[in-house]
């Protein structure tokens, strides 16, 4: 019953909620309410006394049999809605979930819906834009889209339909330009002739809205491209525009047309061949946007503001398209997409942005996952929620200049000028992809052997195979930087990210000139700048040490130099012995480490003082310079953290010995020193920032950019197809063409292209990622090793890495990720063992239930393994697999707030 009843229009939001419900009996066949009372048509035979008890049900004492409803009334009076019963022949009530905003408000959570038929493969797909509130730059983001489908060749055509039929925005601006015929055809027109169109499936109506719309053509002129577009503009005239007599909602009285406004569109847009039907609905819970905001066919873009009225109206209404969520059977049914604009370089990165996300995300929730089981991998993988989630949100920059618009030819000029239409370019390409793109013949099982071959071989840098590498920025940065002069750099990565393979890389070139013209893709004047690896990683392969014993003969036979007094034993020893010294400051390591160079290349010195001196005279005598190369510190320093010799020491390699290599004028010594970033932190705790800001433009860090140029390269290498731009190297490419590169290797999406299925590089780099936005080089490796073996039997030939495969390599990676940082990072060892002993492993944790002191959880968190919201901890995927935990109910709107903000994003 409800509690308060003013209103027959109280009493008729009763009987809506009980039929959504499903509580309506068989001998119900409905019920009409209106303000003088209530009309209720009954199966005949149907006895009194159950309507009776019925009514008495829903509206308890409210309700008497002799007089009615009673609503509320001030004391003393009574206000009675009466109510009268019609028999009828009729065999039952008609269930009906019509697609309006006053349907579905009543609707409960799951209800049961007749899905509409899917559009077939000859439709072209409609795109509708609508915002809770006006203002929102709904339109701008609509005709950024339009400009988007010039960007890839072939063009591709659209029919914009201004379906703003109370405030029409595409219309005035294009009417401003007063380019378009005066006998326009208007979508007023083309509701009035539909709505009175007795022919099969409105046939005569579309012929003529087709007939008129090819005479409406818009056009957007750009630097290099030029297309013409169809217009439906909303009406014909301002008489038109102040009598709507016809509205969207009439064309879908019944229940054989309750999605009929979307197969009238679909037909418009096939009878014009055009790729795509573009329509701008009206902002607000208005009725004539409800039926295609509602149709799951329908390519769905709500546009907001971070303002709060913006984003709470926006948050209503999806908490409304969830009810209406299309079933995971219904593959050609799309969930909505949220496009978050005005956001300001500011907003961007900030806690506020990532609240909103995760409200809209909250609203719009993934269904529940089944429930995991770890003993069966690949159903597991298959299971794996996907860190970009159904519903997709985007967020697009503010440009002051579009703020104020007066034509749509000047608007379309501005957006040029904007990231708007890039951006919006990678839905245009998901939601309307264009025809070049065939089904490709490629040798597939070859490429799936080749590939996982060469990724396998590449796994691990201490094996020394690989002799090709990927010139991404901070390489390049080193080889500009210090082209013409020996290097003094440390350049900081975290586990994985590259670092030994990169110093196998500058060892193998044996000079520095050599790994210059390497890296910016010159020829090599001269071998000058002869290269010493001083300290290696222990877990050096025959292969990759030989590389080291070249390299160093190569210098004592240039340099003449007795053989080399110390080996990597030999330092390791010293150091070692060195650390024994606990009251040695950082000046005292600082000349020891100097003289521990000076002795490894047999260059003697008098005192400890003087083998700096030394070195940086048999070099000049020679005419030569020297680099330094060390890597490896891990093994020199395995409990840095706890240990305050080991932090002094590693503190003057980082800082003292290149200080002090700087500051002697034409220096021929430099050095390279390759370091973890955990160990940074451990070994300088006091202005840290400063040091990392020092280096930070050869740090190896990833962003997705680099990370999906590096996805290529393996790819390319690895000898699966790859399209990167002609004369374009591969260093250079955009993100976007590096994403376009990779269909052919793992397609457009996990699954088919109009499927909704997440898209595969965003997924990959999201499952990859962890919180604070790190990916590491070598878990996109092992990804394409794993992806590339589990294809290897698969019958499609549309790619190389298929979906399944593409899954289950994740938990995998995981897993050998959990075990190689316990054996990097020497804590974690006792943590992850607390975690995985833990009988409640599930995502979200308190410290509380984790068993974890604090200072270890803030050693997770520091390390990327945990980000906390509310008191509550969180696991990224590359983790939480391979340390078994599960989702709880209700964590993953958090998760996909979290991933999105922490996703690595190009930088440079």
């Amino acid at each position: 019953m409800r509690r308060l009843l003013y209103s027959w229009i109280d009493v008729d939001l009763t009987f809506e909620e009980q039929r959504a419900a499903g509580k309506w009996p068989r001998w119900l066949m409905s019920a009409s309410t209106y303000h003088d009372g209530v009309l209720l048509r009954v199966k005949n035979g149907t006895s009194r006394i159950d309507v009776d008890g019925l009514l008495s049900t829903w509206y308890g004492p409210r309700f008497e049999s002799s007089k009615g409803i009673r609503l509320e009334a001030v004391p003393g009076e009574e206000r009675l809605l009466p109510v009268e019963i019609e028999e009828t022949a009729e065999s039952g009530p008609t269930p009906m979930v019509q697609p309006i905003f006053r349907r579905v408000a009543v609707l409960p959570e799951k209800p049961a819906i007749k899905w509409p038929k899917a559009f077939d493969d000859t439709t072209p797909p409609i795109v509708s834009f609508f915002s809770f509130k006006g203002g929102v730059g709904r339109t701008t983001e609509l005709l950024a889209s339009l400009t988007a489908l010039g960007l890839s060749r072939p063009l591709r055509r659209a029919i914009i339909v201004d379906a703003d039929l109370e405030a029409p925005g595409v219309t005035a601006l294009v009417a401003a330009d007063r380019k378009l015929p005066g006998d326009l055809f208007s979508l007023a027109d083309f509701l009035a002739v539909c709505h009175s169109d007795r022919s099969p499936d409105a046939n005569k109506s579309l012929e003529l809205a087709a007939h008129a719309c090819r005479k409406q053509v818009i056009e957007i002129r750009a630097k290099d491209w030029f297309a013409e577009h169809f217009f439906l503009p909303a009406h014909r005239d301002d008489t038109q525009l102040m009598r709507l007599d016809i509205r969207p909602e009439h064309l879908i009285l019944s229940a054989d047309s309750t999605w009929l406004l979307g197969d009238l569109l679909a037909a418009l847009g096939k009878r014009l061949k055009v790729d795509v039907v573009l329509v701008d609905l009206r902002a607000g819970l208005s009725e004539l946007s409800s039926p295609m905001l509602f149709d799951p066919r329908i390519r769905r873009v709500l546009v907001t503001t971070p303002s709060e009225q913006s984003v709470a109206g926006t948050e209503f209404v999806l908490k409304q398209l969830a009810k209406m969520r299309p079933p995971a059977d219904e593959p050609q049914l799309y969930d909505p997409t949220v496009v978050i604009g005005f956001v300001s370089p500011e907003l961007a990165a900030s806690d506020e942005l990532q609240n909103i996300r995760l409200r809209l995300l909250t609203a719009y929730p993934d269904p529940p996952p089944q429930p995991d089981s770890l003993q069966q991998e690949e159903l597991f993988a298959q299971r794996i929620e996907d860190q970009v989630g159904a519903l997709r949100i985007k967020e697009t920059n503010f440009h002051q200049e579009l703020l104020y618009t007066s034509t749509f030819s000047s608007t379309i000029a501005k957006l040029q000028m904007t990231s708007l239409p890039s951006v919006m370019a990678e839905l245009m390409d998901e939601f309307v992809p264009t025809r070049a793109e065939q089904a490709q013949t490629i040798p597939i099982a070859e490429a799936r052997q080749s590939l996982a071959d060469f990724a396998k071989k590449l796994e691990y840098a201490e094996s020394g195979q690989g002799d090709r590498y990927l010139p991404i920025s901070p390489l390049r940065a080193l080889a500009k930087q210090f082209e013409e002069k020996i290097p003094t750099a440390v350049i900081v990565g975290s586990k994985g990210s590259g670092k030994t393979y990169t110093c196998l890389q500058v060892v193998r070139s044996k000079t520095w000139s050599a790994f210059v013209a390497r890296t910016l893709g010159r020829t090599a004047a001269s071998g000058s700048g002869l290269i010493w690896p001083f300290l290696q990683s222990k877990n050096l392969q025959h292969s990759a040490s030989q590389l080291v014993r070249n390299c160093r003969q190569s210098v004592v036979d240039t340099l003449l130099l007795k053989q080399a007094k110390l080996g990597s034993l030999e330092i390791e020893d010293a150091v070692q012995e060195s650390l024994q010294h606990t009251a040695a400051d950082e000046r005292w390591w600082r000349i020891r480490w100097l003289r521990l160079i000076a002795d490894s290349l047999g260059i003697s010195a008098a005192s400890e003082n003087e083998a700096a001196g030394r070195m940086i005279e048999v070099l000049r005598k020679a005419g030569q310079s020297l680099l330094i190369l060390v890597d490896g510190l891990e093994d020199l320093f395995p409990v840095l953290d706890k240990n305050a010799p080991q932090q002094v020491a590693l503190r003057a390699l980082l800082q003292g010995v290149p200080a002090y290599l700087k500051e002697i004028p034409e220096c021929p010594l430099g050095v390279v020193v390759f370091v973890r970033a955990d160990l940074v932190l451990s070994a300088i705790p006091q202005n840290v920032g400063q040091f990392e800001r020092l280096y930070e433009p050869f740090a190896l860090r990833w962003d997705e950019e680099e990370a999906l140029r590096l996805a290529v390269w393996i790819a390319r290498e690895g000898g699966a197809p790859v399209e990167t731009p002609e004369n374009r190297a591969l260093e250079l490419v955009t993100l976007d063409e590096a994403r376009l590169a990779l269909i052919p290797v793992w397609g457009r999406k996990l699954g088919r292209d109009n499927s909704r299925e997440a898209r595969t590089a965003e997924w990959v780099i999201a499952a990859l990622s962890d919180f604070k936005g790190q990916i590491q080089a070598r878990d996109l490796v092992r990804f394409f090793r794993y992806a590339a073996e589990k294809s290897m039997d698969a019958q499609a030939q549309d790619r190389v890495l298929v979906p399944p495969a593409i899954r289950g390599a994740i938990l995998p990676c995981s897993q050998q990720k959990v075990r190689e940082i316990q054996q990097e990072i020497e804590p974690l060892n006792d943590i992850f063992a607390k975690l995985q002993e833990s009988t409640e492993r599930r995502i979200p944790f308190d410290a509380a239930s984790s068993g974890l002191a604090a200072d270890q959880i803030q050693f997770l968190m520091k390390t990327g393994v945990l980000i906390e919201d509310k008191g509550e901890y969180f696991m990224p995927e590359i983790f939480r697999l391979g340390l078994g935990f599960q989702l709880a109910t209700g964590a993953r709107p958090r998760v996909l707030s979290f991933a999105r903000t922490a996703t690595p994003r190009p930088t440079r």
